[in-house]
């Protein structure tokens, strides 16, 4: 043990033997976190995966709470979702048990809170969290601190708002005593996140590169006989394979079931009940053998012990849900993974490529953070059931608001929901909850944002009422069955449908899951991998019999809204899967940027649609209309999006060059 060690341990009188005796040492960011845990600094903690980071926090806030005799509720633990609160509540069960610490969790499974005998430390969901805060608020008049886990999950949603508004509304309550823990091992921007959730915080910032070795193989050249035999080669007897639907998880089961994974090969994903999930879960961590196929659910930091190798059929949509899956891996070694990808055509080997050198150069792109403004209704309801006996101001409401909505909103918003029946006035600009919200609160109805959308749309042909399969959209214009199609209209669990005409061949593999679209951040390296010839913002052309094709890479969903702007323009000009535009009758390519207002008026005029396939909250549909635009409109980051238009510069490119690239496009 060196010094520093020594040093720390001799302030964890208490914590260390439970905590860190079976380990002998510290990890760095367990040196750099606990000094300023012991010195009541609020902190934003960016450290690799398997590194440490629970014990970094957990370990000094339990000697504060045995040292200073906290009594009552103490420390708040916000974990992502019920699975990784009960892994947490797991890895909590020895140290705070040895230590003699109550602690319970509380979600919608397992209700094991009780306010009248509150523990000293609580594991919780942002939606439970939310309903103990409307409905038990003098819990948390002594809490000391709060820790938001694996935060990079909530932040830039609806739930990230949701917990900014939460931890407004426990300052109301607790105003001075309570610190503040934001824990993530993926954050691009720990500063700007900080901004968003801590007040004066210092941040710890580990940058611990892990050397991960990674084989790509084709989906066309038998890749279960060369992973079969990569496993026996290399005495990997545990594997975790992860795809992007439900569908290819259950058919990825099928093909697996062989030796020496017979009768040990599981299906992991949000279909199934959670008690089915916890036993393949317990089955992972107690056998030493076994294959779990998994969407994203185990992609969010659930640990299943001694993992040998992950396996991603297809790519992930960014570089931070590709470090998630392959971090899943070897967790005995914080500095090794083992990985494979396996590709089904041209395209997604370079997706694999990119986010492979995104991965190992530690880059992660900033998404442009915006307001969730649905989450302003959701709170109006939950803070309004908190004060149902005494109700609360517009001023009131604005200070609770005010991390996502301008006060000059609340007044017109509250009485858009008193006309829908929600709120009622009980006193001179003092509002209060009526019956129906009073009603829809007491069976739990208001203190989640998460939209119950269907898990996978049947698509029908608007044109002869022909059923032509199903899909989980995430684009209102996406490729089935060999052909591109526009969304018309969605009704519940139906998408309604025209074709497009289209010269190009798909590809098909683009929309396979809610959200999974990548956009113009990840398409600059996309075309610099397609294209190294050219600068950073250099875009390729060629044209050719009349037309012009730009590779533009922005992405389906931002070239959809390119495209539909340019037709508002007068510029016939069609987008191919977010990678390239094909336009007529135009004399150089710099006349399809779009100004920024048509932009906007093709998002608006589209507005209906893409609410069904952006995570605005399951509360867009009670803002008022107005509203509803603005915030389809925000979630589209524009300005940055307009910035990146106009700094393109074109350059013609011979027609070998085209022709190599559309091959690797698979067109």
């Amino acid at each position: 043990m060196d010094r520093v060690d020594h040093r720390i341990k001799g302030k964890l009188l208490r914590t260390w033997f439970p905590f860190f005796s079976r380990f002998g040492k510290l990890r760095e960011v367990q040196r750099q976190c606990i000094p300023l845990v012991l010195n009541r600094a609020n902190l934003v903690v960016c450290s690799p995966t398997a590194t440490g980071k629970t014990e970094a926090i957990l370990a000094p806030l339990i000697e504060r709470l045995l040292t200073e005799d906290w009594s009552g509720l103490g420390i708040l633990w916000v974990s992502p979702t019920r699975a990784l609160v009960n892994d947490l509540y797991a890895r909590f069960t020895h140290p705070l048990g040895q230590l003699k610490v109550s602690f319970a969790r509380k979600t919608g499974d397992r209700p094991e809170f009780n306010p009248d005998h509150p523990p000293s430390v609580l594991i919780t969901t942002p939606e439970s969290f939310d309903s103990l805060l409307s409905r038990h608020p003098s819990t948390f008049e002594g809490l000391k601190a709060v820790v938001l886990d694996d935060v990079h999950l909530l932040d830039g949603t609806y739930r990230g708002d949701q917990i900014r508004i939460l931890l407004e509304r426990l300052k109301l309550i607790n105003p001075s005593f309570t610190k503040y823990y934001a824990l993530s091992a993926t954050i691009g921007d720990p500063y700007g996140l900080g901004t968003r959730y801590l007040p004066d915080f210092e941040v710890v910032n580990i940058q611990k590169p892990r050397q991960i070795d990674f084989y790509l193989l084709s989906a066309d050249d038998n890749p279960l006989s060369q992973l079969l035999l990569e496993f026996r080669k290399r005495g990997l007897r545990k594997i975790l394979v992860f795809t992007n639907s439900r569908h290819e998880a259950e058919q990825m089961a099928v093909v697996f079931e062989k030796p020496p994974f017979m009768h040990r090969t599981f299906v992991h994903h949000g279909s199934m009940s959670k008690r089915e999930r916890e036993a393949i879960e317990h089955f992972m961590n107690s056998s030493p053998v076994g294959v779990c196929i998994a969407t994203t659910t185990l992609e969010l930091g659930i640990d299943i012990s001694d993992i040998d190798a992950v396996v991603l059929f297809g790519p992930p949509h960014d570089v931070r849900s590709f470090l998630q899956r392959i971090g899943r891996g070897n967790r005995r070694r914080e500095d090794y993974a083992l990985a494979y990808g396996v590709f089904s055509d041209a395209w997604e080997k370079l997706l694999f490529e990119v986010l492979f050198k995104d991965a190992r150069d530690g880059r992660l792109d900033e998404e442009t953070y915006f307001p969730h403004l649905s989450v302003a209704v959701q709170q109006i309801f939950s803070y309004l059931y908190q004060r149902r006996r005494v109700g609360a101001t517009v001023p009131s409401l604005g200070r609770v608001l005010k991390p996502i909505m301008p006060e000059r909103y609340i007044l017109p918003l509250i009485d858009h929901l008193s006309e829908r029946g929600y709120v009622k006035a009980v006193g001179e600009g003092v509002f209060a909850p009526s019956d129906k919200l009073l009603n829809r609160a007491e069976r739990g109805w208001i203190h989640s944002n998460i939209d119950r959308k269907p898990v996978e749309y049947t698509v029908m042909n608007a044109e002869n009422w022909q059923q032509i399969g199903s899909i989980q959209l995430a684009s209102p214009q996406f490729q089935l069955g060999g052909r591109f199609w526009r969304v018309i209209k969605v009704e519940k669990d139906r998408a309604w449908v025209k074709p497009i005409k289209s010269g190009f061949k798909g590809s098909g593999r683009i929309f396979r899951g809610k959200n999974c679209y990548w956009n113009y951040r990840l398409g600059l390296r996309l075309k610099q991998r397609l294209f190294p010839e050219l600068g950073e913002l250099e875009y390729p052309y060629r044209e050719h019999g009349g037309e012009i094709t730009l590779f533009h890479f922005c992405g389906p969903v931002y070239g959809f809204i390119w495209q539909e702007a340019l037709r508002e323009k007068g510029i016939r000009a069609e987008d191919v899967e977010g990678k390239l535009f094909v336009a007529q009758d135009l004399n150089e390519p710099a006349e399809m940027i779009p100004e920024k207002e048509l932009l906007i008026r093709a998002i608006k005029e589209n507005a209906k649609c893409f609410k069904r396939f952006l995570s605005l909250g399951s509360y867009l549909g009670l803002l008022p209309s107005d509203l509803q635009d603005e915030a389809v409109v925000e979630a589209f980051g524009l300005e940055e999006f307009i910035i990146h238009l106009e700094k393109m510069v074109f350059e013609e490119i011979t027609g070998t060059a085209y022709a190599v690239a559309m091959e690797r496009l698979g067109k």
